[in-house]
């Protein structure tokens, strides 16, 4: 991660991935929480790319998230996927997913789904059950 607000990180990866996939500009992106891996084996067409090789994006110490960038067409829209994240608890700060996210910009994606696991102590809010929060800017 990037000890700097505005770190020349972003464009090197973004670089880095368009040799892997020229010519292709993702739409939409997801940052892929536990358990949820298997949505990026439906990708089509698709590449994946360690983050240990992509400036700026933080390789997780949490079991199961498999740090890489999977890029290909979902049901026909060109997207990007991270598999894994850093997380604030790992002592990165955090800032550790800006690099990363400002890559996706870059690359084209106009729409970020963040997803992960959660728990609830509401009762009614039981196992299995799904929850949304809404940013727009």
């Amino acid at each position: 991660m990037s000890d700097t607000l505005f770190s020349q990180n972003p464009w090197y990866s973004a670089d880095i991935i368009r040799g892997y996939k020229p010519d292709f500009t993702p739409r939409v992106a997801f940052i892929l929480g536990s358990g949820l891996g298997a949505l990026a084996e439906q990708i089509e067409d698709a590449v994946a790319i360690s983050y240990e090789k992509l400036p700026g994006f933080p390789v997780s110490t949490v079991h199961g998230h498999a740090g890489e960038l999977v890029l290909g067409n979902l049901a026909g829209v060109p997207v990007a996927c991270m598999k894994g994240r850093g997380h604030f608890y790992e002592g990165r700060g955090m800032t550790v997913m800006t690099d990363a996210i400002r890559t996706l910009k870059l690359l084209g994606c106009e729409l970020l789904f963040c997803t992960n696991a959660a728990g609830s102590l509401r009762p009614e809010v039981g196992a299995g059950k799904s929850g949304g929060a809404q940013r727009s800017y």
